[in-house]
């Protein structure tokens, strides 16, 4: 909740449905699961920023909202995925394909969205254990494949979304 302040949202999209779904939906916004990773780590600095200059109530705001990147784990899939705005998840997924819910890159890729709150993001995959035996998975199936056609499904230091992974196990 807002209270008395706004804030312009310039070149961010459907901030009124992220409020709303606490997501944006793949049946209304194109690499959903892209944009809200990336608001949602926008949305911590925005949380640090205003903390730093005495804005409790913007700090809780953007803290809440940087918090949006989990509603899009499937553990089913056991992946960040595509939700729709009536609750479900998409019946299409492919773990190691470039699809409309993601950004330049695959499931594996977008595994990682939130530096800022490594244990958050352990325990949302099944817990310390299970974390780390995924990165180890994500790292070992990149060196074995070597160098290979762009993209690689797993580990791939050329391109932002998992640039940060191997910070990821000091957990």
């Amino acid at each position: 909740e807002r209270g008395e302040w706004s804030v312009p949202y310039n070149g961010r999209p459907g901030i009124a449905d992220l409020e709303n779904y606490g997501y944006l939906p793949s049946d209304l916004y194109g690499t959903s699961v892209a944009w809200v990773q990336e608001l949602a780590w926008a949305d911590e600095a925005m949380a640090n920023l205003a903390t730093g200059l005495g804005q409790a109530e913007q700090a809780a705001y953007f803290a809440d909202l940087s918090t949006t990147w989990q509603n899009q784990y499937d553990p089913a899939v056991g992946f960040f995925h595509a939700r729709l705005s009536d609750g479900s998840f998409s019946s299409t997924f492919s773990e190691d394909t470039w699809t409309d819910e993601y950004d330049e890159g695959d499931a594996w890729q977008y595994l990682w969205p939130s530096p800022w709150e490594p244990q958050a993001l352990a325990d949302t995959l099944g817990g310390t254990d299970t974390a780390l035996a995924r990165l180890a998975t994500f790292f070992d199936e990149a060196e074995a494949l070597g160098v290979v056609d762009l993209p690689p499904p797993t580990y791939w230091h050329g391109n932002e979304p998992d640039l940060h992974t191997a910070w990821l196990a000091a957990l």
